[in-house]
């Protein structure tokens, strides 16, 4: 008696060949199957992205958080998210305009070479910093006006602003 093609396949334990006659992928998965479940992990990441963002959107921006402003004279000044306001910070390197708004913090304008302060654009959440490193300064983003400088001090003699000692 002789053997079909597909017997022999068989036989020989090709599995791949014998998928290919029957119409199932290597791995027992059928082409249909694994469609089915590319299209069901790719809904599960929309949902889940999609929760994310309105997490992030229902919550409201700044409340709650500070910028926390160290220069390179070595003083500090808290700025609360939840107020807009702008502050003109001038240190023995030169000055940077930090700007609060919308519950964001940015560098609006700086008198450094090349503005890379300016460039980094808006902060908002915890732990996120904006750099100029000519005039040594950094804003950071905390959940309380100490930041990561100490305890509040006193008001800074520029302006009247509250200082944090650092």
């Amino acid at each position: 008696m002789a053997l079909s093609a597909k017997d022999v396949r068989r036989r020989r334990g090709d599995a791949a060949a014998v998928a290919a006659t029957h119409g199932s992928a290597p791995g027992g998965a059928s082409p249909r199957r694994r469609r089915r479940r590319v299209v069901a992990a790719v809904a599960v990441a929309l949902l889940v992205a999609a929760a994310l963002a309105a997490s992030r959107l229902a919550a409201p921006r700044g409340q709650g958080r500070w910028a926390v402003v160290h220069d390179g004279d070595g003083n500090t000044l808290a700025l609360d998210l939840a107020e807009d306001q702008e502050r003109r910070v001038e240190t023995s390197l030169g000055y940077n305009v930090v700007v609060v708004e919308g519950g964001t913090v940015r560098v609006s304008d700086a008198d450094c070479r090349g503005h890379d302060c300016v460039g980094q654009g808006r902060i908002s959440e915890v732990g996120e910093r904006v750099v100029c490193l000519p005039h040594r300064l950094w804003i950071e983003v905390c959940e309380s006006p100490e930041g990561s400088g100490g305890p509040a001090g006193a008001s800074a003699a520029a302006g009247g602003l509250d200082a944090v000692g650092g």
